[in-house]
C-alpha cells in the first residue's frame, strides 16, 4: 500500500467511526467504551473497520512515512526551507502533517478507546485538510 492509499484508508477508517461517534455523544462528552463497543458489535461497520486496520500493516505505515520524507525532499530541491515559495512551504507543511499523523498511527497497535479517539479527533481533521495537497503530491 503506497502513501496515498494509506491516507485514504485512515480518512475512509475515520469516517466510518465517526459516524458512531454521533450517536455515542452526549453535551459534548463521547462515551469511546460505547463507541468500540458499538463498531465491535456492527456487523457491517466492524468489519470494514477491522479490515481497514488489517490493510494499514505497519511496514506500509513505514514506506508511506519514507515516501513522504521523499517527496519532501523532492519539493525542497535541497534548498533550505526558507527559500521555498509560499505554496512550496504549504505543500511541505501538509506533507509533515501528513507524516506525524502517520508516526503517530504506528503507536496504535489495536482498535481500543485511545485509538479511536486519536482518529476521530487528531487524524481525521489533519488528513482530511491535508488530503486536497498531499495525494495529488504523492500520486
Amino acid at each position: 500500500m503506497n502513501a496515498a492509499e494509506v491516507i485514504k484508508t485512515l480518512i475512509s477508517l475515520g469516517g466510518a467511526v465517526k459516524d458512531i461517534v454521533s450517536k455515542h455523544t452526549s453535551n459534548g462528552a463521547v462515551d469511546w467504551a460505547a463507541v468500540v463497543s458499538a463498531v465491535g458489535n456492527d456487523p457491517t461497520i466492524g468489519a470494514d473497520v477491522k479490515r481497514m486496520i488489517g490493510d494499514l500493516r505497519a511496514t506500509d505505515i513505514g514506506a508511506a512515512i519514507n515516501e513522504i520524507a521523499h517527496k519532501q525532499g523532492a519539493l525542497t530541491k535541497a534548498r533550505p526551507l526558507t527559500q521555498l515559495s509560499n505554496s512550496e512551504m504549504l505543500q511541505y507543511d501538509d506533507l509533515a502533517d501528513a507524516k506525524l499523523v502517520l508516526a503517530a498511527h504506528q503507536l496504535k497497535a489495536a482498535f481500543d478507546q485511545n485509538f479511536a479517539k486519536w482518529l476521530v479527533e487528531n487524524a481525521l481533521p489533519i488528513l482530511k485538510a491535508a488530503a486536497p495537497v498531499v495525494l495529488p503530491l504523492l500520486l
